[in-house]
């Protein structure tokens, strides 16, 4: 599947939680070989990032006809630069800021992830 999306905000994860407190993807799982991709609408309001915010919790914002929610074995962060938009740590417009287990981290675009199936056993 190939789409081209104005977001809001992006979350690609292989788990279900972020945080202890933060279900950022109900049907993640860490063995199933798929990466969890949840985004929301460049149009959503403010309104909605607040009741979104508020239902972080029990993952319930999932459901939100604002965010979109897939599984995928791979995608490609791409972006297309804006006249005069720079990154807050002046980064080029090529390059993006990404948050990764809460540490930003910045990268050449476009940015792909991919899982790689059994590479590492985790055991509970």
């Amino acid at each position: 599947m190939h789409a081209e999306l104005d977001v809001t905000g992006l979350i690609v994860s292989n788990c279900p939680y972020l945080t202890y407190d933060f279900l950022s993807a109900p049907k993640g799982c860490l063995n199933d070989g798929f990466l969890d991709i949840i985004f929301g609408a460049a149009s959503m309001t403010r309104w909605q990032m607040i009741q979104m915010f508020l239902q972080s919790e029990t993952g319930g914002y999932v459901n939100f006809p604002s965010i979109h929610y897939f599984k995928a074995k791979e995608v490609m962060i791409t972006g297309i630069p804006k006249a005069g938009c720079h990154s807050y740590l002046g980064y080029a417009a090529k390059q993006g800021l990404f948050d990764l287990d809460g540490e930003p981290f910045s990268a050449d675009l476009p940015l792909h992830l991919c899982i790689h199936s059994e590479r590492l056993r985790v055991c509970c």
